[in-house]
């Protein structure tokens, strides 16, 4: 699998030092991230990030703005039109 499809009702939660679990609703299906060798891992940036807990901070971050701009009717209907 290479791309996700993030929709309102996925979830994203650390489930180890490790591990993320990534639950897409839309095909139904628990996706498991692995952490990688910090120590081998490009540095930090304001825009990049291999740290797990800022991958579910973004994550979530996206799902919960999915969820604010689906539950306003005339927003939900211009995402709609991006969507296929």
């Amino acid at each position: 699998m290479g791309t996700f499809k993030l929709t309102q009702k996925s979830k994203a939660r650390k489930i180890s030092r490790y591990e993320i679990e990534l639950y897409l609703h839309e095909i139904n299906r628990t996706v498991i991230l692995l952490q990688i060798d910090l120590s081998k891992a490009p540095l930090k940036t304001d825009h990049f990030s291999c740290l797990l807990d800022d991958w579910v901070e973004s994550i979530n971050s996206v799902i919960e703005y999915l969820q604010r701009i689906t539950s306003t009717p005339e927003l939900a209907k211009k995402l709609s039109m991006y969507s296929s």
